[in-house]
């Protein structure tokens, strides 16, 4: 599939895994230089978002297949 995410994004600073369930967990910095995290499901649709503000991050699977943000300024951890 190719999904159009509502937000303007650069194409830095861009990070992706794939989750169990066949979704993503995605980490971009958008246009007004906020980091943005978002979780998709298998067909691109958008299950959650977090704006982490201006900075840059990267997002990591857990052993326990979690997932965490970490940032300049920031860990914000998400469980499935």
């Amino acid at each position: 599939w190719t999904k159009v995410f509502p937000w303007v994004m650069w194409n830095v600073n861009a990070f992706a895994e794939q989750t169990p369930d066949k979704g993503y967990i995605l980490s971009v910095k958008d246009s007004t230089i906020h980091q943005r995290a978002f979780k998709t499901d298998s067909l691109g649709n958008i299950e959650w978002t977090h704006n982490f503000g201006a900075g840059n991050a990267c997002i990591a699977r857990t052993v326990n297949n979690e997932f965490a943000v970490f940032g300049n300024n920031y860990f914000y951890q998400n469980r499935p």
